[in-house]
């Protein structure tokens, strides 16, 4: 069932965010012959995203297991997106089908499908070790960004997320082992901003000098991962250690963006190269080598750069609602 939404007000907070900085190893991975894009990580390392097959017409799902690459795709689908995986190996995503655009939980092999009460489509992003789904739902009859909503999916039900004050859209990205929540909302001001919700609790999530935020993954250390966008419309990956941000940016890409973290702090995403070509990567923390197996071409070795002047960060506190 639906769950209510309580505003409990909100605090205001100016945090001091110092300049960070981290190396990582970074390896590509290409798979198939257009645009791959990597979204979830667990803590084995595997690896889930989506590649587009020749011609670049259609979208199939895929996991990478130590230099092994998988199709994933659900039966009969159209188009598979593989989204989130967890230590269980249990996957989610979305694929279009029949009735148009599903959620889907791929549990070795036996594929679920997930659909939102009432929902002209959904989007499942990330599932925690619990078996909690999250995602995005379109509600019906109109395509506005208020008409989108987050969702949970617990052995309650299905509730629906949608972050107090928004003026358009909630989108809710990933769920850690606590039941942190982050995703992303449209604001009065016009501009997109991440959040993260524990406990009943709303917390905006805005990486200083950015036009607009996205938090994308968060791990059981409360480590957040996601993609910011700059004054120039290059976007950039960021990592926020308790409010201190650091930029992740692959070496000679256009854009960097950034999807998922696992407790080990390896962080995955993709990039654009100058030809718009879109590859997907794995970012392992210090000088920690990459998983036995990583394809080619390899790895880069390189200073993850801090982020921007900070004149203060909003933090909102709000119900959560569910």
């Amino acid at each position: 069932m639906y769950a209510s939404r309580v505003l409990y007000g909100f605090a205001l907070l100016s945090l001091a965010v110092p300049v960070q900085a981290a190396t990582y190893t970074f390896t590509t991975i290409n798979f198939g012959s257009f645009n791959t894009q990597a979204n979830g990580i667990n803590d084995s390392g595997q690896i889930v995203g989506s590649y587009f097959g020749p011609g670049g017409s259609v979208m199939h799902g895929f996991r990478y297991d130590s230099g092994t690459l998988t199709t994933i795709d659900v039966p009969g689908s159209r188009t598979t997106n593989d989204r989130g995986i967890n230590n269980a190996g249990q996957i989610v995503g979305s694929y279009f089908g029949q009735g148009g655009t599903h959620g889907f939980l791929d549990n070795a092999g036996t594929f679920l499908t997930i659909d939102a009460p009432n929902a002209s489509s959904t989007d499942a992003y990330d599932v925690n070790n619990a078996g909690q789904v999250v995602g995005t739902y379109l509600g019906p009859g109109t395509e506005a960004a208020a008409n989108r909503h987050g969702f949970l999916r617990s052995a309650d039900g299905i509730s629906t997320i949608d972050v107090p004050g928004r003026a358009g859209f909630t989108g809710t990205m990933a769920i850690n082992d606590s039941g942190q929540i982050v995703g992303n909302y449209s604001g009065a001001d016009n501009r997109n901003h991440g959040y993260v919700a524990n406990a009943g609790t709303y917390t905006t999530i805005d990486v200083p000098g950015a036009v607009g935020s996205s938090a994308n993954g968060i791990n059981n250390a409360g480590l957040i991962v996601g993609t910011y966008t700059d004054a120039q419309s290059h976007s950039h990956g960021f990592l926020d250690d308790a409010g201190n941000f650091t930029t992740i940016d692959i070496p000679g890409a256009i854009n960097s963006f950034v999807n998922g973290i696992n407790d080990a702090g390896q962080i995955v995403g993709y990039y654009t190269d100058p030809a718009f070509q879109s590859h997907a990567f794995l970012a392992t923390p210090g000088n920690a080598p990459p998983p036995a197996g990583a394809p080619e071409p390899g790895s880069l070795t390189i200073l993850g750069a801090g982020v921007l002047a900070l004149g203060g960060l909003l933090v909102i506190r709000r119900g959560r609602g569910i």
